[in-house]
């Protein structure tokens, strides 16, 4: 069972004459709304109930409050709504979700004055049956068999008119991440009643589109609530009848009915129609609105890469929910710097899809070992397409300042593959034993502000090298009942820390330096691999990793260069890492395979001539290189 305590609400600016407000809260569309008090500062202090049934809460799970004035000369008059996550309700279901002085945002979705307060509680059997107080409920047993037959998905509204009125229905599509397949080619198909839209044609499993459609409505309420939106991704590369990756359905009447007439930058889960049980196929972000005459389209602003963290997933209750846990061992990391000559108390802190964990602090060191295990549970196919991972310096009590952080690309160690007979071959998300390089300070100077956008690693994680972690990334389908954190075995540890290091050596000549700004004073260029290299870090030996100084000439037209001439100045960098040649070696023998199989395909496709006694002879070379390479 759900229980919402509506305390009280600020009306700012006050209205004239004192308004009678009244909260109307909708839980997976069921109504509930309190008594008309009147004033710009109403107290209610009402419980409303909401019974889950054998629908427990879930991650995406939300509460929509709208707070209307009900005394106004209009029937009523829209004050604000604000929507209310219940996944801290599903982490730890036995505390009390307290949210004080909400702002409520207005019919354009932006932050108004407004505010309410309010608190969330998930109770249980065993916590009504302790209470004893059968009036808590708020519900009588006339209203409970109502609500066992009533759809989930449906609302009652008020009587509708039957003279035709004027709509609109606007879909923005945004992005799709993690499509199933292979070099996909994905377009969108939007269907609006009766009209058909596509998008341009796109490359790659994660593709933008930033594509608006609209259309026009001249008719009865009832039929155009009826009419439905169809949107279908499909891969423009194939043949039609097996083109579809997945869609997502649903009438015109939902979109009207949600709050602003609009599904604001929401993921819809698309999945085959005729295999629901196939599971979701990939995501799709839209905007969809439904507006009649006089209501006002919210204004749908361009948001900063990954601000969107808080995700909720539209899809239908017939595909079923694939769940995996992502493992991450933490072994250790070194060469941690925030600032000269002082040493720092690091933390790991991971996020994924706006989840964080965190290691323990290690107090004073700069080569930390946790050797501890954080546990992800996410759904498959997982719609982030980042794990961000932050060093912290906890040597002050807020653990704001930020060491280095570094972003692992999901696509980039996890595959959804093509289908063959039924079965993808793709893989899930793994990665390592191996390190990550931290960067942190200052960033590139430049910015990229809207999503969609290529991000470089200089802009997400800064350009300077501020250490390494050492770390291991492992996927399970079946269930783990492990602890979210939880310490390493010394087994394990005991083998991770034995790393073999190789030396290697790196030489650098400078050929020419133009188009340098007028410097006034002598300058100089240094080369480093982490730290080793950089003269200001003492706890590495020195090495002969910067040039000479020189000063700067000016060339007669703009810019100056720095006049080396015939005397090439060499920098050499000594350094020791870990041996990964193995799997350099694998990736050199894929390479080679490719280029000879390419270069062969390539002489076979230049013969023109099918009767030339040649082509024989070139498809055998063809085939007997191929399986040479295989072995």
């Amino acid at each position: 069972m759900l229980r919402l305590v509506v305390e009280s609400a600020k009306i700012n600016p006050p209205l004239t004459p004192p308004p009678r407000p009244c909260v109307s809260a909708y839980f997976r569309d069921v109504k509930k709304k309190t008594r008309e008090v009147e004033g710009n500062n109403p107290t209610w202090n009402e419980t409303l109930i909401w019974h889950l049934w054998n629908r427990p809460l879930q991650n995406d799970s939300f509460l929509q409050v709208i707070l209307r004035d009900l005394g106004s000369i209009k029937k009523e008059r829209f004050i604000g709504l604000a929507t209310i996550l219940l996944k801290p309700l599903v982490k730890k279901p036995r505390e009390v979700l307290f949210v004080k002085d909400l702002a409520l945002l207005n019919h354009s979705m932006k932050p108004t004055d407004c505010t309410i307060t309010l608190h969330v509680a998930h109770m249980t059997n065993q916590d009504i049956e302790k209470t004893g107080d059968k009036d808590l409920l708020g519900i009588t047993a006339g209203e409970v068999a109502r609500q066992k037959l009533m759809v989930h998905s449906y609302v009652a509204h008020k009587e509708l008119s039957s003279k035709p009125q004027h709509f609109q229905v606007q879909v923005k599509v945004f992005e799709a991440r993690q499509l199933m397949g292979n070099n996909l080619k994905p377009l969108v198909k939007v269907v609006i009643g009766r009209k058909q839209y596509f998008t341009r044609t796109k490359m790659g499993n994660n593709p933008f589109f930033n594509e608006i459609f609209f259309q026009n409505f001249h008719e009865v309420p009832a039929k155009f609530y009826d009419d439905t939106i169809l949107i279908q991704v499909i891969n423009s590369s194939v043949m039609r009848y097996n083109a579809e990756i997945g869609r997502f359905q649903t009438d015109i009447g939902f979109i009207y009915h949600s709050p602003g007439h609009t599904l604001l930058r929401k993921w819809l889960g698309l999945c085959q129609p005729n295999e629901p049980s196939s599971g979701v196929r990939g995501y799709l972000k839209v905007t969809i609105c439904a507006l009649g005459v006089g209501d006002q389209a919210p204004v749908d602003q361009k948001m900063p890469y990954g601000a969107d963290d808080n995700i909720q997933i539209l899809k239908s209750t017939m595909v079923p929910i694939n769940m995996a846990h992502l493992q991450f061992f933490i072994y250790c990391a070194e060469d941690l710097h925030l600032k000269k000559h002082q040493l720092v108390s690091p933390v790991l802190e991971v996020e994924l899809i706006g989840e964080k964990l965190k290691t323990q602090v290690k107090t004073q060191t700069e080569n930390p070992i946790w050797n501890q295990i954080l546990t992800f549970q996410i759904q498959l196919p997982c719609l982030s397409s980042y794990i961000k991972f932050r060093v912290l310096d906890c040597t002050k009590s807020n653990c704001r300042d930020e060491i280095g952080t570094v972003s692992l690309s999901l696509n980039q160690i996890s595959s959804t593959g093509a289908e063959m007979e039924g079965i993808y071959s793709g893989f899930l998300p793994c990665f390592g034993p191996s390190f990550l390089t931290l960067r942190g300070g200052k960033k590139a100077p430049f910015q990229i502000q809207e999503e969609g956008s290529s991000i470089p690693s200089s802009v997400k994680d800064g350009l300077e090298y501020r250490g390494r972690v050492f770390l291991e990334l492992v996927t399970h389908i079946t269930s783990i009942q492990d602890a979210r954190m939880k310490d390493l075995s010394r087994d394990v540890t005991s083998v991770e820390r034995q790393q073999n290091r190789q030396k290697y050596g790196l030489c650098v000549i400078f050929l020419s330096c133009t188009m340098m700004p007028n410097f006034k004073d002598l300058i100089q260029f240094e080369v480093s691999i982490g730290h080793y290299g950089n003269k200001m870090d003492l706890n590495y030996k020195p090495l002969i990793s910067t040039t000479q100084y020189s000063p700067v000439i000016y060339d007669g037209n703009i810019y100056y260069y720095v006049p080396w001439y015939n005397t090439k100045p060499v920098v050499a960098v000594t350094s020791y890492w870990e041996d990964v040649s193995f799997r350099m070696n694998c990736l050199n023998l894929l390479h080679f395979t490719r280029d000879r199989l390419k270069a062969n395909l390539d002489t076979l496709k230049s013969m023109r001539n099918p009767r030339d006694p040649a082509l024989l002879l070139q498809w055998k070379k063809l085939l007997r290189e191929l399986v040479e390479d295989c072995k």
